[in-house]
């Protein structure tokens, strides 16, 4: 995502009005980042270790979510 919104920045900066600039770069993140959501939203809704309950233990057991005691109530 750091790379994509880097690649926004640097061609917005390839126009002259800063304002125009400024406004079609927050305008591509602002896109960019609903999509990321409403892509990661739609996956979940269908995917079946998603759909089955699977996947949400899954995440809980990785390192990021530090293995904690959500993810102990869900396995018991």
């Amino acid at each position: 995502m750091t790379a994509v919104i880097t690649q926004y920045r640097a061609l917005t900066a390839l126009i002259p009005d800063r304002r125009l600039s400024d406004d079609l770069f927050l305008r591509a993140v602002n896109f960019q980042a609903g999509l990321s959501y409403a892509v990661s939203g739609v996956s979940k809704a269908f995917g079946s270790s998603w759909v089955q309950g699977d996947a949400l233990l899954e995440v809980l057991q990785t390192e990021a979510y530090g293995r904690g005691p959500a993810a102990e109530i869900l396995r018991g």
